[in-house]
């Protein structure tokens, strides 16, 4: 899989069904916080259907309300630094940081995500 992101390329993220993460059945900026970078799958050459096994078979459904999804060329307007960083057991995946000095996203940028991600998968 290549590094470089196409710009209509989605990431799609597991946001649990936690209180702080929803409000009115939307995302609030809660669920984009990770000190350590926020971590999603790419679906690079549209892999979106194995992508979004990918992180169901890691994820219990008990831990599961929605995959939601962000594009690429969202974050950059954001402002977002998107990394290829693929692991042993999952190709598509990627981190979203703040920019190469901290990880952890800032609150703009965190509510720009919550405005802008779409939900692509809902659990009951």
């Amino acid at each position: 899989m290549e590094a470089t992101f196409n710009s209509d390329e989605k990431l799609l993220r597991v946001v649990s069904p936690v209180e702080i993460f929803w409000k009115d059945g939307k995302t609030t900026s809660a669920c984009f916080k990770d000190k350590k970078g926020l971590s999603v799958n790419r679906t690079w050459c549209d892999k979106s259907v194995e992508a979004i096994e990918q992180l169901e078979s890691v994820f219990p459904s008990s831990s599961r309300k929605a995959i939601i999804s962000i594009k690429y060329a969202q974050c950059i307007e954001l402002n977002i630094l998107v990394k290829y960083l693929p692991l042993p057991d999952n190709v598509f995946h990627s981190e979203l940081h703040r920019d190469n000095n901290s990880p952890m996203l800032s609150q703009s940028q965190c509510k720009g995500l919550s405005r802008l991600c779409v939900i692509e998968k809902e659990y009951a």
